[in-house]
């Protein structure tokens, strides 16, 4: 380190430095730190040589010493700097993986994508014409100009300085979109599809490949046709318009997808999308044509032009597939064009290396941003790095005290020149030592002295404060993340937690649970632990999409930021219907606020909230509120009905803060409910008859008329007491016992009668005599008289009941009654029921959720209801002086109805979106005054001219009538809460759905029509068209007499009524708004776009049910629609001039249109859940915002919230995501996180450095790739590397160095560290479920992929050796779940042929794509044979399916995993044999499928594992080692995850020399699955996890070998052993070596009771029977086993050894032999020379490196070791390694 230093004028220091390549921390801290320490003002220039630059490059940077702080992740040429870059695939993949995708593609033609995407067809044609006449551009002339088209497109046609603020911000994310790739995928798709029509249409296969490298193909009409140029095109079009237009003959390259780019002939008013096309070419008898080409290109332009010609004549239809080959590089204009510029690399001059590391035939590879990469601190308690590679020459220390000299700076000799100023000087020089000595340990990775408990305890606050107080706090938090290690121990010891900060934290964690994690998009939720920056940009490009239709009905940017940031309402906890509870006779027995027994509960509800949260949901805690109150609608004659009131007066005795009213509803069943129990018993079920109940009288109904009289007469409380005394009075039959509850006789009536005439008894004599003083002056004669004249006088009152079998509201005995059994019913409800808080759930609801009576299952729904309180507390929706009882009951209906209001059993129809032209149309009808706007739309489908239309109409009218009626009478009947009624709120537009013109409608139907057109009176139209609907001849009279009794202009009317043409075009108007619009219905109601079709619902809807659909659509959507809508149009107008003013009729279709619009986002939303707004939170201290205030008004179109743990793994992977999203968005988004810590930590909850690869996604020119700096990393550590990726992404190791699980910098002699992965498929994902039973998942069920969705099944008897299967995989019976690897295109998902085939085939809508289930294309085609369906890929998400499958007929209680064996001892039926025969090898497979080789010697298959170096060497002495040992055939299987590079190109030389098979495989960790986090977990996992799925499914039966283990025997004789019909065998864990027993846990506490005799086995050698393993579906038990236990975790200590001995009970263990695995460790000597096997198992005593005590334990070590070494060596000098030929692998 040289300086050179002088003072300046004003006694400043200027400095001059010289850093030494990869030195220099001494003088950068001192710059940072030691002045500041003296009080020194600085100014500093630093030059160093750049790292890897060559000598003489120099960098110049200035600094001063206001800084005082050093931030890990700043440049310096300090340390290693490690890169890391992720390419798709491979340019040599094999024939096995021919799907892979590998070249880059075109920049423009992704771009062309991406504006397809978010703007639609018009604009991408726009786009792709620029191309037309531009020439001479190149390198980053290209991107500027791409960039330039892109903006002109996207802001159509118009400067974008001009554009729509959404178009900005559609622009900024589209280059974001751009600079990930986000559209690569679907260029990858394209291709695909030429190679596959290029297959089907190209005879010769000389010729196809040829054709397949051509720059142009198109295929022409349906006969097999195809050209390449403008010459073979006329050609082909002129044969094409001869051939037959109805030709069958099937091909795949004729179905069209969603992504195709429809060419418009300039006629169609509606946009042609997917199949519409092919329906309107063989509609017009004209060819169809798919070109396939690149744009831009000459062969393209001249193509293109001439279709396009053609489309104008109306002599074709035209589909554009964008595809660039790599003969368009020879395109002139394509290259001159910018078209090429990407593709293939192609950078507009040459092919660009994309990095001096990769070889030649990497240079044409994708190379993919948008990934991760964590390097963590691994534990090094057993010394797991292979010394081979660390050896490290030792340099000759110098002749100086060490502990002297600190990052280059030496003390002893600056105490020595500075001691004589003083101790002052040398107390500076300890203070400047010290931060050199914190400096040192984080450059030399020491990770700082351990911090003690208390300080690890406050890390989280501590961070938290950094973040949110930083200049930067997006910057900030990426960087404490990231950078974590290095920079904790600064943080603990110079900050303090902030006592308002830990205050805040507590709080808002009574709403949210510490440390969880939430992330949401406008109110949608993106999982914290799945998200990617792909998904994302989709998220954001589909909400401005969403923004632009909002704009398209006529509203401003302002009203579609509203509109994208509403959230449906009660999605989240799909509750039932909610109705108003307040009607008459509800009356409640007790009230909490006022009864005196409940004066000690508090009233406060932030009390109640933090009782209720300590409680844990185990129980409610006290409130003096009516906060939860129950109507229990209940028939007394039925034991559910008495089992509710039992259940709720439990819970009044247990002083639970729930308070309930009775309505007792009696039925007029003469048969008493009780039938089905067995009160007798004696097992017979019999009845007990009840002779005391009159003739023509039930008991519910005398027991309701009692109750009722008694509410009526003498109150709630008295009732209360009446009806539990007839329930509890009941004679038990039989005591219970443990097992079983007592039997109770059904109750009786004279009993009931009894107790009647006790309660009213006590009631009227103390009325009569008085009470207190006056009644004990009464004599005890008179008393007796007084008694006995009240008990006469209830004796009658109850003989007049009993005469009275009559519903009559005149007999006031039953009258009570009868308007309690009439409110019930006029709501729509059922007895046996109940409304929590008006939420309302009967016995169906109940036993279709939660499969139990409602009785059994209250407290479940009382806590439903209960979970909304919290957040109205903490949002201040409920506040200490608001009534309780007025706010839980708000938003209630007046009926029920659930075909409307419950969304839940009855998902509602929503219609595409109808053209806003309609819903402004004049002939709407009005609901009340013409005076304002209609939230409320609906289209009333009927035709006047058959009986169930007419009475559909009447029911319309009669409901709009209503608004008309409560105009006139508003001020004698208003609503109670003051509010309009919804008639009033609503329009109707009638619609004639007269199929054709052939029927002729009637004069009444065109009187109809006529009526709607009045301009006058127009209230009295519902009166005319009632009056027209009415029985009667229908002729000119009729008509007459129906407008004279209406009240109309008749003169007016009869105007209407003679315009035949136009009532003519009306009807023909409506029929094609029915057929296009309306779903094509006969008879319908469409609410706001909700279709309400009686056929489909099965039920039909009267006039006050239309009272129910237009309330339910005013309360889920139509309200906010109207408030947005009318605040835009007071925006837009100006009082002072009349033409801003917007017609009602105008608004009304706009809210209209609006609400519609609404219905399909909350759709989408349906399946996704909703997150709701975090405005309630406390954000003073501990979150952040960016981006919401705007100065100009504007709201941010989209909205990201998030709250998470700044320590977290979820916070370092989202934080540099949310960096760059904000970063490309600007203030076109807002952004705001809150900060939830851990609030007293245990230990250190990140022990890792990370990375993201989206730091330059604007220069298209650089290569995307992970840098570590140098400088950031310690040096000294051992690191482990892991990729984070997207979910659907399978990734694996490409290139490496150096051992990217046991990387310690310090060893690494370069300057940089390079690797690289590889993405080698992308994954269909998904659940199945069988349709006629949902809850029980199709396990076992095979199913496949297949290349092309037409071709015929044609496979071996394996069923998975054909060409056309890309994989298979069987269904798990965890969800139902599955994974198939695939990459972008079109494919097959099929049942498998054999036993999947002969049980299931797909339902009709087989195939639902999750992610869009609104997405009706996406859905997936399923073809005639109903064993497969269509699914395309397109995108990095991959693809998520959901499957429906039926069983075929004489297969409805079949399993796949149960079938008749061909059995000649059982006539061909029974056994399991067959069963695993069938399923996994199709019926024609013979029972056992041996594979042998020409000696009659069956294959083994060994399984096994290994990550970083060293293990990697273990692998290959164990291979060798088996090989010296065994004579039969190997095949050995690996999982690739971990695998490095090097071994994975050493594999195929190794398999050679030793003669040996060999194979990888792979499978991603569901996302359902809890995950582990470690490494070494995940490892131990995957060998007990996937053993299922994770092996083809012809393999029978593997052996699992540990990687460090050395065989001594015949692995013959292991795979022989039978297991006696257990799925596995394990050896039994040693005992006999005594050193060890206190390391013996199995021995004692929970697994010394858990075993319950069984021992514990040992996990590094098992044999595992495939076929009985899948047979008993022991993968799913273990995964449902696994799911349990991992989330606790103090469990499954040792993962793959814990997880089969815990389930041994289930999943049966047979013990191996002894010999078969020896373990120094927990063996004793004296069995060593016995083993056949020897495991290098770590001791927990003596913590012995593996490599030492290999060659100690194991005499053939060492030699097998320099064997497999030599070897190694061998085929590393020959330079065969990388260079070897792909092998396959799945």
């Amino acid at each position: 380190c040289f300086c050179l230093c002088r003072e300046n004028n004003n006694n400043a220091m200027m400095m001059v430095v010289l850093l030494p390549r990869g030195g220099g921390g001494g003088c950068r801290l001192f710059f940072s730190t030691v002045f500041a320490s003296l009080a020194v003002v600085v100014s500093v220039v630093v030059f160093g040589v750049v790292a890897g630059a060559s000598s003489g490059t120099a960098r110049s940077t200035s600094a001063s010493s206001s800084s005082s702080s050093f931030s890990s992740s700043s440049s310096s040429s300090i340390g290693k700097t490690i890169e890391i870059a992720l390419s798709t695939g491979s340019t040599k993949a094999s024939k096995k993986n021919a799907f892979r995708f590998s070249s880059a593609t075109s920049r423009a033609l992704e771009t062309a994508e991406s504006i397809a995407t978010c703007c639609g067809n018009e604009k991408f044609w726009r786009f792709v014409g620029t191309w037309a006449n531009q020439n001479g551009l190149n390198g980053k002339r290209c991107q500027r100009y791409i960039e330039a088209a892109l903006e002109h497109a996207v802001a159509g046609g118009r400067e974008a300085e001009e554009a729509p603020r959404e178009e900005h911000m559609m622009i900024g994310a589209l280059k974001m979109a751009l600079g990930l790739r986000q559209y690569a995928p679907r260029l990858k798709m394209f291709e695909k599809l030429k190679e596959e029509a290029a297959e089907e249409v190209v005879r010769d296969a000389g010729v196809r490949e040829e054709v397949k490298k051509k720059c142009c193909f198109a295929t022409v009409g349906n006969g097999g046709r195809y050209a390449t140029d403008v010459a073979s095109l006329r050609r082909a079009l002129n044969e094409a318009a001869k051939e037959d237009a109805n030709n069958t003959e099937q091909y795949s390259y004729l179905l069209p997808t969603e992504f195709d780019h429809i060419y418009p002939n300039g006629k169609e008013n509606d946009i042609l999308e997917g199949s519409e096309v092919e329906e309107k070419a063989k509609e017009e008898r004209v060819p169809m044509v798919y070109l396939y080409a690149a744009t831009g290109s000459r062969c393209f332009l001249d193509m293109h032009e001439f279709l396009a010609e053609k489309i104008e004549k109306g002599e074709v239809r035209y589909v554009l597939r964008p595809v660039f080959e790599k003969s368009c590089l020879n395109d002139k204009k394509a290259v001159e064009q910018c078209t090429a510029y990407g593709a293939f690399n192609y950078d507009g001059d040459k092919k660009s290396k994309s990095n001096n590391s990769m070889n030649e035939e990497d240079d044409e590879l994708l190379y993919m941003p948008g990934f991760g990469v964590e390097l963590a601190i691994k534990n090094m308690e057993y010394k797991a790095v292979d010394d081979q590679i660390t050896g490290k020459d030792e340099e000759e220390s110098e002749d100086v005290d060490q502990e002297e000299i600190v990052l280059g700076f030496n003390f002893k000799t600056l105490r020595e020149r500075l001691a004589e100023r003083g101790e002052d000087m040398q107390e500076k020089l300890d203070v400047f030592k010290k931060q050199l000595e914190l400096e040192e340990k984080s450059i030399k990775g020491d990770m700082f002295e351990p911090l003690p408990k208390w300080k690890i305890a406050n890390l989280g606050l501590l961070a938290t404060q950094k973040i949110v107080s930083a200049n930067d706090p997006l910057l900030m938090l990426r960087d404490v993340t990231q950078n974590f290690p290095s920079l904790m121990n600064k943080m603990a010891n110079t900050m303090r937690v902030q006592k308002k900060t830990r205050e805040e934290v507590k709080e808002n964690q009574q709403a949210v649970p510490p440390s969880s994690v939430i992330m949401s998009l406008n109110g949608q939720p993106m999982e914290l632990d799945t998200v990617d920056a792909f998904a994302i940009m989709d998220r954001i490009i589909s909400e401005l999409r969403d923004a632009e239709r909002v704009r398209t009905i006529g509203l401003e940017d302002k009203a579609a930021a509203e509109t994208l940031h509403l959230r449906p309402k009660s999605m989240q906890t799909k509750q039932p219907p909610k109705i108003d509870a307040t009607f008459s006779p509800v009356e409640y027995s007790f009230d909490f606020e006022k009864d005196k027994q409940y004066e000690k509960w508090s009233k406060s509800y932030s009390k109640f909230l933090k009782a209720l949260k300590e409680s844990h949901g185990q129980g409610l805690p006290p409130i003096r509120r009516n906060l939860i109150n129950i109507v229990a609608i209940v028939n007394l004659g039925s034991a559910e009905g008495m089992e509710i009131i039992s259940v709720l007066e439990r819970y009044r005795k247990m002083n639970l803060p729930v308070r309930y009213a009775i309505l007792a509803i009696g039925s007029n069943d003469e048969t008493q409910l009780f039938e089905d129990d067995d009160y007798m018993g004696d097992g017979s079920g019999g009845e007990i008859p009840d002779d005391s109940l009159p003739d023509g009288q039930t008991y519910s109904n005398l027991v309701a008329k009692c109750a009722h009289y008694i509410l009526a007469k003498y109150g709630a409380k008295p009732m209360r007491a009446f009806v539990n005394d007839i329930i509890e009075g009941r004679e038990q039959l039989a005591p219970g016992d443990y097992f079983s509850p007592p039997v109770i006789a059904p109750p009786k009536w004279e009993d009931a009668r009894s107790n009647f005439i006790q309660i009213a008894r006590a009631i009227e004599v103390s009325n009569v005599l008085g009470k207190g003083s006056d009644s004990k002056s009464v004599s005890v004669t008179d008393r007796r008289e007084v008694m006995e004249r009240v008990v006469k006088e209830l004796n009658d009152v109850l003989d007049k009941m009993e005469d009275d079998n009559q519903e009559d509201d005149n007999n006031k005995y039953s009258a009570d009654a009868l308007k309690a059994k009439r409110a019930v019913e006029s709501r729509g409800l059922e007895p046996n029921s109940v409304l929590i808080n008006g939420v309302y759930y009967d016995s169906e609801t109940s036993r279709r959720t939660v499969g139990a009576s409602i009785s059994r299952a209250m407290g479940h729904f009382i806590g439903s209801v209960v979970q909304s309180l919290p957040q109205a507390i903490q949002k201040k929706q409920l506040k200490d002086d608001m009534d309780a009882y007025a706010f839980v009951n708000k938003g209630g209906a007046k009926k029920l109805r659930p075909e409307v209001q419950d969304e839940s059993a009855f998902p509602p129809t929503f219609l595409p979106e109808i053209p806003h032209l309609f819903y402004i149309s004049k002939p709407w009808l009005d609901g009340g005054t013409q005076k304002e706007a209609k939230p409320v739309s609906i289209w009333v489908v009927a035709n006047p001219d058959c009986a169930l239309g007419k009475a559909h109409l009447s029911e319309a009218m009669t409901f709009l009538q209503s608004s008309y009626d409560e105009s006139k009478n508003e001020n004698q009947d208003k609503e109670e809460d003051g509010n309009q009624s919804v008639a009033k709120q609503t329009r109707l537009y009638l619609v004639n759905p007269q199929m054709n013109d052939s029927a002729k409608p009637t004069l009444v139907a065109r009187a109809i029509i006529a009526a709607t057109q009045l301009t006058s009176t127009r209230e009295r139209i519902p009166t005319l068209v009632l009056e027209l609907l009415k029985d009667g001849k229908g002729d000119q009279d009729f008509i007459d007499r129906a407008v004279e009794v209406s009240g109309v202009k008749t003169d007016e009317f009869q105007k209407f009524l003679r315009k035949e043409e136009t009532i003519d075009g009306l009807l023909k108007l409506q029929r094609t708004l029915n057929v296009k619009h309306l779903g094509n219905t006969r008879r319908a109601f469409v609410a706001n776009g909700r279709l309400l079709d009686p056929v489909a619902l099965k039920t039909e809807f009267d006039a006050s049910d239309l009272h129910v659909v237009a309330e339910a659509d005013l309360e889920k959507r139509s309200n906010d629609a109207q408030q947005i809508v009318e605040r835009d149009v007071r925006a837009k107008e100006n009082p002072k001039d009349h033409t801003t003013m917007v017609p009602f009729r105008i608004i009304s279709g706009r809210i209209a249109a609006l609400s519609h619009f609404i219905a399909k986002r909350y759709e989408q939303a349906a399946s996704r859940g909703v997150v709701e707004s975090l405005e309630f939170l406390s954000t003073n201290r501990t979150a952040f915002t960016l981006g919401k205030n705007n100065t100009r008004g504007n709201i941010p179109m989209v909205e990201i919230e998030v709250i998470l743990d700044p320590l977290s793994k979820e916070a370092q992977r989202i934080a540099p995501v949310l960096k760059v999203l904000k970063d490309s968005l600007g203030n076109h988004a807002s952004l705001k996180v809150i900060m939830n810590p851990v609030v007293k930590l245990s230990d250190v909850p990140l022990s890792s450095y990370f990375r993201y690869c989206a730091q330059d996604l604007t220069d298209w020119s650089k290569l995307p790739k992970v840098v570590f700096e140098a400088g950031s990393l310690p040096e000294s550590k051992t690191l482990t590397a892991h990729l984070d990726h997207p979910e659907p992404w399978m990734v694996t190791t490409k290139k490496a160095k150096y051992d990217l699980d046991n990387l310690i910098l310090e060893n690494v002699k370069e300057d940089t560290v390079f690797a690289e992965y590889s993405l080698e498929s992308l994954l269909v994902t998904g659940h199945a479920f069988d349709e006629s039973n949902p809850r029980s998942p199709p396990r076992g069920t095979q199913i496949v992929l297949r290349k092309k969705w037409l071709a015929e099944d044609i496979g071996d008897e394996e069923g998975e050796g054909d060409d056309n299967t890309i994989a298979g995989t069987i269904i798990m019976a965890n969800l139902g779940y599955f994974q198939l690897p695939a990459s972008p295109g079109r494919f097959a998902l099929a049942l498998k042929e054999g036993r999947s085939r002969d049980v299931y085939e797909m339902a009709a809508t087989g195939l639902i794509d999750i992610d869009d289930r609104t997405n009706t294309f996406s859905s997936g085609r399923t073809d005639l044979s109903k064993f497969r369906a269509e699914i395309t890929i397109a995108s990095w998400s991959g693809k998520r399916v959901e499957i429906k499958l039926s069983k075929r007929s004489g297969f409805e209680t079949a399993d796949v995993l149960s079938e008749e064996e061909d059995d000649d001892n059982n006539k061909g039926k029974g056994g399991l044999g067959s069963t695993i025969s069938s399923l996994f090898g199709g019926k024609k497979r013979k029972k056992n499928h041996l594979q042998v080789d020409k000696n009659g010697l069956e294959t083994i298959h060994i399984f096994s594992v290994a990550t970083g170096h060293l293990y990697e060497r273990f692998l290959k002495i164990m291979m060798a080692s088996v090989r010296r040992n065994t004579k039969n055939p190997l095949k050995f299987w690996f999982i690739k995850n971990w695998l490095s590079p090097s071994f994975k190109d050493f594999l195929p030389h190794f398999a050679k020399k030793y003669n040996v098979e060999y194979e990888l495989i792979t499978y991603k960790w569901p996302t359902w699955l809890h995950k582990q986090t470690e490494k070494q977990r995940i490892i131990w996992a995957y060998k007990i996890l996937f053993l299922d799925v994770i092996f083809p499914l012809s393999l029978e039966k593997v052996v699992f070998v540990d990687a460090d283990q050395i065989v001594r025997g015949d692995m013959n004789e292991l795979w022989n052993i039978d297991l006696q019909g257990a799925p596995y065998g394990y050896t039994p864990m040693c005992d006999n070596n005594k050193e060890m027993e206190g390391f013996r846990f199995w021995k004692q506490g929970f697994w010394k009771n858990h075993l319950r005799g069984k021992p514990y086995h040992i996990s590094a050698l098992y044999v595992v029977d495939l076929k009985r393993f899948r047979e008993l579906a022991a993968g799913d038990q273990l995964r449902g086993m696994y799911e349990q236990l991992s989330k606790d975790p103090g469990s499954l200590a040792n993962l793959d050894q814990d997880l089969p001995n815990f389930a041994q009970h289930q999943v049966p263990i047979f013990s191996l032999p002894m010999p078969w695995l020896w373990c120094e460790s927990w063996c004793g000597n004296e069995t060593k020379a016995a083993a056949k096997t020897i495991d290098l198992c770590n001791n927990p005593l003596t913590k012995e490196p593996k490599l030492v005590g290999a060659a100690r334990i194991v005499n053939e070590w060492t030699e097998l070791d320099n064997e497999v070494r030599a070897y190694t060596s061998e085929v590393e000098k020959s330079g065969l390694l990388g260079h070897t030929r792909k092998h396959d692998e799945l």
